[in-house]
């Protein structure tokens, strides 16, 4: 279908609410735009029983910076779960050696940093949250609210977690 393109080798795909409209003819994001609409359940997450207050907290800030973009689906909940508990822990192990109540060469300490900001990168790519995907997302928030001033996804980011 793609022969000669290279956008589809080694990049995770990107709903089509956020790419760009010179990556794809109309006729390919209108068709991506609709199996989208049938793969996901519309509406917004609610976060599962088993999170804690400050996971829930993390939770809803990721989910309010996401939910005017359009791509946000109730399919979304368990990688914002599991975002929310990634940061959430690395908090913890940060706080922890920050203090001095973990050690910083801990190799048990070190390993379960290491999953928890593997899970936490993961999670900001599948949510559009690292600075590419923000400032994808921005762009296209921005057409979107031309009649409106928006706050930078990158203000609300650093703000709100």
């Amino acid at each position: 279908m793609n022969e000669g393109r290279c956008d589809d080798v080694a990049r995770p795909a990107k709903s089509a609410n956020i790419t760009d409209k010179y990556g794809q003819t109309k006729e390919e994001t209108a068709n991506k735009k609709a199996i989208e609409k049938q793969l996901s359940a519309e509406g917004l997450p609610e976060p599962p029983e088993y999170l804690t207050e400050r996971q829930k907290e993390i939770f809803f800030n990721i989910e309010d910076l996401l939910k005017d973009s359009g791509f946000l689906a109730l399919n979304d909940v368990y990688i914002l779960a599991k975002t929310a508990v990634a940061i959430d822990r690395i908090e913890f192990f940060e706080g922890g050696i920050n203090t001095g109540k973990l050690s910083p060469v801990d190799s048990k300490v070190i390993g379960a940093l290491r999953a928890y900001t593997a899970d936490f990168y993961r999670g900001c790519n599948e949510l559009c949250l690292s600075p590419q995907g923000r400032a994808k997302l921005a762009g296209q928030l921005a057409v979107k609210k031309e009649k409106a001033p928006a706050k930078s996804v990158f203000d609300e980011v650093r703000g709100n977690l």
